[in-house]
């Protein structure tokens, strides 16, 4: 119940912005596992048009978004993984 508050609350009072990066950091905390350098790998095959269902948002504000954190090297994903890297957790673009 907590959970769907939660993502109603995100819908109406948070940017797309927003809402992507919490729902990349909520994925990350419930799928991901660490590896020997460090890095948060996810294996989940999500797509950007399954993500911006999720969190009520344009796929190419997914694409947008994830391409930019590429680009500053904090992650990197294809279609079964996303390696996140330690950085993206002291990164401004979660927000």
């Amino acid at each position: 119940i907590k959970r769907l508050e939660n993502k109603v609350d995100s819908l109406f009072f948070k940017s797309s912005r927003q809402r992507i990066a919490e729902k990349l950091m909520d994925t990350i905390k419930r799928f991901g596992k660490e590896d020997e350098s460090g890095n948060v790998i996810v294996s989940l095959s999500l797509t950007h048009d399954e993500i911006a269902q999720l969190t009520g948002t344009s796929r190419q504000n997914v694409n947008v978004y994830l391409n930019e954190l590429r680009e500053k090297g904090l992650i990197e994903y294809d279609r079964a993984t996303i390696s996140v890297k330690p950085a993206y957790f002291k990164s401004d673009l979660l927000t």
